[in-house]
């Protein structure tokens, strides 16, 4: 899909430490996707994939995601780069014989300051 694209954190030429894919439509973007690999969490990763996402998609897209009502690690890092609850989507995610609901988010393209 060409409105779709990916970044990628390095630690090294083998192992990827971090990944999100996004798209892009019209001026609003979404993040698809935003994993950080077990031994990269809490050293920052995932707040500078953010910035780069920011910077790529520009200062004036609406940015929209989705994130588990339970996965309050998630939701932490999102409110703290200027996201803001936008809606609720019920029983969104489904695993593990259970359904969770996803908070959705969103914000400006601005930088992280």
């Amino acid at each position: 899909m060409p409105t779709t694209f990916a970044l990628v954190a390095r630690q090294d030429e083998i192992d990827a430490s971090a990944l999100l894919v996004g798209r892009m439509s019209g001026d609003e973007a979404e993040i698809l996707t935003l994993c950080v690999a077990p031994v990269a969490r809490r050293s920052g990763v995932a707040r500078g994939m953010l910035d780069a996402f920011f910077r790529h998609v520009g200062t004036q897209t609406r940015i929209v995601l989705e994130v588990a009502v339970d996965n309050a690690a998630a939701i932490a890092l999102y409110e703290s780069v200027g996201f803001l609850p936008a809606g609720l989507r019920p029983d969104y995610y489904t695993g593990q014989g259970r359904k969770v609901d996803a908070l959705v988010y969103a914000r400006r393209g601005h930088l992280i300051t």
